[in-house]
């Protein structure tokens, strides 16, 4: 069985004995490219765009040249023009400034049709190295390089197990870390969306449409405020403490809250219930803060680390 082979030029295939080192460049190669074209193709939209704005404009005025052409050339305007020995020096000019035109708007359209040749040979290309067949290929071509230097069980083949390892360990951690980020960056933009409705409030009544909106983003941010906390408190203790990072979610927090504040809202008012919320708020991007310290911290260093694992997946040379 061949392996599909993403180099420059056409599409072509290699054979299963071809040097890993090579298959690995190739790949590499085909990244690249793709990432180049997909550049030149953004690039030429844009040129053919204001290229064809250009000759809608040149059209546009081709069309006026002409009808002054017309009007010099027929009608009362041209017999005036005949009477008083004026007309033809008025066609003529006429005619010019049209000819003009058309010469302005030929070139237009040629360079036009030029960039959109360009941007069709650049799909074809793009076509042919498709983003799912460049990271399959990558995939394959590291793991044989990886499975190579682990059987050779030389010095590469150590630090390749340790640093999965140590991968493994960061993952271990850091996964549940993104979540918790996750889920808390979409409970503080739900109770954004509370505030925001409460600021187009004009009253605290249940007739209020806005304030019917703000009804129904807290019944949200209490659900995922929930999800938030129970995220929280799945995570590992950096510190090898008791709470970890569950201590920094108040207990006054985990408590449901819509319903006492709908009914701060009402007999309180707007003004007090969006205090509330500010608070709440505040807190909750406060506990977020060393969670996501952390979660930075560990995802720089599983980069760093992923890095050092690449360089030892590089091809030899």
């Amino acid at each position: 069985m061949q392996t599909p082979l993403l180099g420059a030029g056409t599409c072509t295939r290699i054979d299963p004995v071809t040097p890993i080192d090579d298959r690995l460049r190739a790949a590499n190669a085909a990244a690249a490219e793709r990432v180049h074209l997909d550049h030149l193709k953004a690039s030429l939209v844009t040129d053919v765009m204001a290229h064809q704005d250009r000759v809608q404009q040149l059209a546009t005025e081709l069309e006026r040249e002409r009808a002054d052409v017309e009007r010099a050339s027929s009608g009362l305007l041209g017999f005036i023009g005949d009477v008083l020995g004026v007309g033809a020096e008025e066609l003529t000019r006429e005619q010019r400034e049209a000819y003009e035109a058309q010469v302005r708007l030929r070139e237009a359209v040629a360079a036009r049709e030029q960039l959109r040749t360009q941007l069709a040979t650049i799909e074809q290309r793009l076509a042919q190295l498709t983003a799912a067949a460049i990271e399959t290929e990558l995939r394959g071509a590291r793991a044989a390089k990886e499975a190579e230097l682990l059987e050779n069980r030389g010095p590469e083949g150590a630090e390749l197990v340790e640093l999965g390892i140590r991968i493994t360990s960061l993952d271990i951690e850091l996964v549940p870390l993104e979540e918790a980020v996750r889920a808390g960056d979409a409970a503080v933009d739900a109770f954004w969306e509370i505030v925001n409705a409460l600021d187009q409030a004009q009253r605290p009544s249940k007739k209020d449409k806005h304030v019917d909106r703000a009804r129904g983003f807290a019944g949200e941010a209490e659900a995922k405020l929930a999800v938030f906390h129970r995220a929280v408190d799945e995570l590992a203790n950096p510190d090898g403490g008791m709470d970890g990072f569950a201590k920094l979610v108040e207990a006054a927090d985990r408590e449901r809250f819509i319903d006492s504040w709908l009914k701060q809202l009402f007999s309180s008012g707007i003004d007090a219930a969006r205090a509330d919320l500010n608070d709440r708020l505040g807190r909750l991007r406060a506990s977020l803060v060393p969670i996501r310290t952390r979660r930075d911290e560990l995802a720089s260093r599983r980069a760093t680390l992923v890095a050092d694992r690449e360089r030892l997946l590089e091809p030899a040379g």
